[in-house]
């Protein structure tokens, strides 16, 4: 029986799986040097205008996917901690749980927006007809 077919089958199978993935992560990469960029650029502010600013966006983007529907249970633990942290003074944990919260809350929108384009794909396509009319018995 010779095996080795089978195996470069699944290797090309398994790596045309994996390369999308990799790419996917470069994007991601790019998206944090970003905001690394954004984070030079407040570095002259002070952490607790800085703490606020993130957690007022999180807590924006979080209302906005709440009311569409799809919030995140663990966006809003997120968003607790930092307050939690900011009433403290503990700036770093704040601005770093308040930004964990706007990227789940970002990623329930995106969820919000497929799912109200992708709905239409979950249900079955109903078998063409052949003629719009209804059936209508003749007269005799």
């Amino acid at each position: 029986m010779n095996i080795l077919p089978k195996l470069s089958i699944a290797l090309i199978l398994m790596s045309s799986l994996l390369l999308p993935a990799c790419s996917e992560q470069g994007a991601d990469r790019s998206s944090e040097v970003d905001k690394r960029s954004d984070t030079d650029k407040n570095s002259n502010k002070e952490p607790a205008t800085l703490a606020e600013n993130a957690l007022a966006q999180a807590w924006d983007n979080y209302n906005a996917s709440e009311q569409a529907g799809f919030a995140w249970v663990n966006a809003k633990v997120a968003l607790n901690t930092a307050t939690w942290a900011l009433s403290e003074g503990d700036f770093e944990t704040a601005i770093a749980e308040a930004n964990q919260a706007n990227s789940l809350a970002e990623s329930s929108l995106a969820q919000a927006a497929a799912a109200q384009n992708d709905w239409r794909k979950h249900f079955p396509k109903a078998p063409a007809k052949a003629s719009s009319a209804p059936n209508v018995p003749e007269a005799n």
